[in-house]
């Protein structure tokens, strides 16, 4: 995979890499081995020292990555298949063996909590009072597009202050199985739209996510979704790495999408003065 990211002339710094699930012989169920829900790879690690080891030897490999996402949408006894029968306390535990063990490889590591939604709220109430915030500094979020739920908890607990970071940005994803499926021209309009809105949020990074079908090729992501904003194509940055969101009047942003059907141009308009409103044109 990594000599494929290189092939396509993108920046391993640039890669957020979300790592988790607890391999067989470490894991308390080592039974389940069914293909999808109760899998035993979605179960807390019994040995965490593991996972730290693990998380050390993969950031010594690869160094030139700085962005670590740790597992995926956590939540409390039966909200979630991938923390199944694992408990907050628990999760927290995890968070600070793999802060310590990237930190330990090197500070500059960015760790980020594994993706969250606004259902999560609950599990996210029951982790802050529990600290959660000392063992990442950016939280992970999916499909978030207000983040005042979470503020309200870090009020409730005085949790020390941690940007965001949108790292399911659901660019092209939707239900297979609906009655009605969307069309492309939807899918994009629906895409820019999402961007907008979490630029007004400040949200300092935005990771686009989509599950390929067919061919895997990074290159073919070319073909699958082109986002032209600050002349980059895999993310977008904001805050100090970028546009300054609390100084711009106003962004533009332009976005394509192409196959080998269709395409289709949007353009979406994001006034900051007006907090929430946002003007979008289809053309």
């Amino acid at each position: 995979y990594f000599a494929k990211v290189k092939a396509g002339g993108y920046d391993e710094s640039r890669i957020l890499l979300n790592t988790f699930g607890t391999p067989r012989w470490n894991s308390p169920k080592p039974e389940n081995t069914a293909i999808w829900f109760s899998r035993y790879c979605f179960f807390a690690p019994k040995d965490l020292s593991a996972w730290g080891d693990y998380l050390k030897a993969f950031a010594k490999r690869y160094p030139k990555i700085r962005l670590w996402e740790l597992w995926n949408e956590p939540h409390l006894p039966g909200g979630s298949v991938f923390w199944q029968e694992s408990s907050p306390e628990q999760f927290v535990e995890l968070m600070k063996v793999g802060y310590e063990a990237l930190k330990s490889v090197n500070p500059e590591n960015i760790v980020i909590q594994g993706g969250i939604g606004r259902r999560y709220i609950p599990f996210y109430d029951a982790e802050t009072k529990l600290g959660v915030q000392r063992y990442y500094d950016l939280l992970g979020t999916h499909c978030v597009y207000s983040y005042e739920p979470f503020e309200e908890v870090n009020r409730k607990y005085n949790a020390p202050k941690r940007g965001y970071i949108e790292t399911e940005w659901h660019t092209t994803l939707y239900n297979c199985n609906a009655p009605v499926l969307p069309t492309e021209e939807d899918l994009c309009f629906r895409m820019i739209l999402q961007l907008a809105q979490m630029l007004n949020m400040n949200v300092e990074r935005i990771v686009a996510f989509n599950p390929f079908t067919g061919n895997c090729e990074i290159r073919n992501a070319r073909f699958i979704l082109h986002i032209l904003f600050l002349n980059s194509l895999l993310s977008v940055e904001c805050g100090s790495n970028g546009i300054e969101p609390a100084t711009a009047r106003q962004l533009s942003l332009y976005g394509v999408w192409q196959s080998a059907n269709s395409s289709a141009f949007f353009l979406v308009t994001c006034d900051i003065a007006k907090n929430s409103s946002i003007f979008c044109f289809r053309f």
